[in-house]
């Protein structure tokens, strides 16, 4: 059987023009399409109806970009990949979004190395959102000030792991993960603390599995 290989691109695109440069995508990607952010994000990204073998790769500008408001991926058959990405809280006004990265629908999200930083005094929104079959996996994450690390609802799966170097990546969260209707999180390694973060695990239906097998 013969081979086709997936060609890739790169492009570079302002986070303003950003959701209006997606939109205008053919939706059958063939392509690994890798797009680097410039300034920040401040209104929400949707990437909804994509299909074919090509995948979506961002990146931010010299690790500088911010991304202050949400990614969703929802009814998107194609990879999403967030590869350094940094979300905080925005200067003014309210996070656009009730998650930070949000899958659902049966989309599949990779985060690498990923942060997301709240305040004491104003706790960032969910960084990770599975739902309705959607997959996020985030590997040397880094989570602090955050309502919850992970909401997992209907049937979504997060997979969260963090890097050996990282002395404190999850550290004052006020839950860890929270579970309904079916959500599965599973903590990927032993670097990655039990809690997340957090206080406790909040439960209402669904598990959050350690890395050994146990049920946190």
């Amino acid at each position: 059987m013969e081979k086709t290989a997936i060609s890739g691109r790169e492009v570079t695109v302002a986070a303003a023009e950003l959701q209006v440069y997606i939109n205008a995508l053919p939706r059958l990607r063939t392509e690994n399409l890798a797009i680097t952010v410039t300034g920040d994000l401040t209104q929400k990204l949707v990437l909804s109806g994509f299909y074919g073998s090509g995948s979506f790769h961002f990146y931010p500008q010299n690790n500088q970009t911010v991304f202050r408001a949400g990614i969703e991926a929802a009814n998107c058959a194609v990879l999403v990949e967030l590869h350094n990405l940094q979300f905080q809280l925005p200067l003014v006004g309210a996070f656009d979004g009730d998650a930070c990265v949000r899958a659902g629908a049966f989309s599949h999200v990779i985060l690498v190395g990923c942060s997301f930083t709240g305040t004491a005094d104003s706790l960032l929104p969910v960084p990770l959102h599975a739902h309705d079959g959607g997959i996020v996996i985030a590997t040397s994450l880094r989570a602090s000030y955050c309502g919850a690390v992970a909401l997992v609802v209907r049937a979504g799966i997060a997979v969260i792991s963090c890097s050996e170097e990282d002395t404190s990546p999850l550290h004052d969260n006020h839950w860890g993960v929270h579970t309904w209707e079916g959500g599965i999180a599973i903590i990927a390694n032993s670097y990655t603390p039990t809690l997340l973060g957090g206080t406790a695990h909040h439960h209402q239906g669904g598990a959050v599995i350690n890395y050994d097998g146990t049920l946190a």
